[in-house]
């Protein structure tokens, strides 16, 4: 799969003397990959929710502004067969499960409480 990502597009050079041909496929194929992720620096799990679902600057910072328990819904819950804004108003009105480590908490801002 990854070699289709190449798609006869790159050709390694013949005569490398530092690196073979499958080391130099391997450097595009990481390239390539580096290139599809999350921007550089570091990654807190809403930037790498936003970047898996393709999510906009409006609906990320509406997720930056949840509370841990409607946080953990939404990353539950949320995959596209419903509206993203349908998911956060089910995130609102769900009860939190008290008897687990991940329902205490459920008021306190959801990022740093995942974090």
């Amino acid at each position: 799969e990854e070699l289709k990502l190449l798609d006869n597009s790159y050709i390694p050079e013949k005569f490398n003397m530092k690196r073979g041909p499958g080391e130099l496929v391997h450097c595009q194929v990481a390239m390539m990959k580096e290139r599809a992720s999350p921007g550089g620096g570091t990654v807190d799990a809403i930037a790498a929710f936003k970047h898996r679902w393709k999510l906009s600057p409006e609906q990320e910072a509406k997720l930056r502004t949840l509370s841990h328990k409607d946080l953990r819904f939404v990353f539950k819950e949320y995959d596209e067969s419903e509206a993203f804004e349908d998911v956060l108003e089910q995130a609102q009105t769900s009860e939190a499960d008290e008897s687990i480590t991940e329902g205490t908490l459920h008021d306190e801002p959801g990022l740093h409480v995942m974090s």
